[in-house]
């Protein structure tokens, strides 16, 4: 396998990219991942938000073209509601900002299964039984102040789990 090579996606990381990413770098990054030609998609959100790069990552929302092309401010809620590699705070901050550029969107935000974003915050708490015995691999569950702020714009406690939520 080639160094950087990542199998999940078959995107390759370049050793200067990957080194940015663990620094959280933002200029660093930037600079290889437009020298390299890459263009930001899910796979490369994937690779931030597994570095828990947040400088790169606010860099990428606040200020890389595309960001708002390749993720809807719909399926941002989501991800900021179900994706336990964002802490609670940040998915707060992010929601927070996102309902400010599109209001309305938290309670419009639906996933795939038609759960609402408050539905899925429970997804959190879903955690192999092998990675709860590995103390590197905890995460941010169910945060209260997170279904707070959800159920403060809008979402509905009525519409929690339709039985999908997986």
């Amino acid at each position: 396998m080639l160094h950087g090579f990542n199998s999940r996606d078959g995107h390759f990381v370049t050793p200067a990219e990957r080194k940015a990413l663990g620094a959280d770098n933002v200029p660093e990054f930037f600079m290889h991942f437009a020298i390299a030609g890459h263009e930001l998609n899910h796979a490369w959100i994937d690779e931030i938000l597994d570095a828990r790069a947040w400088r790169i990552f606010d860099a990428a929302i606040h200020e890389a073209d595309g960001f708002w092309n390749v993720v809807s401010h719909e399926d941002f809620v989501i991800l900021c509601s179900k994706d336990s590699r964002i802490p609670g705070p940040r998915a707060i901050k992010f929601i927070e900002m996102v309902e400010s550029l599109s209001p309305g969107v938290v309670a419009r935000a639906h996933d795939e299964n038609g759960n609402n974003a408050l539905a899925c915050t429970f997804l959190r708490e879903k955690m192999k039984a092998e990675d709860r015995t590995d103390l590197s691999k905890w995460r941010w569950t169910v945060v209260p102040e997170l279904q707070k702020t959800l159920i403060q714009y809008g979402c509905k406690t009525k519409e929690m789990d339709n039985g999908k939520a997986e």
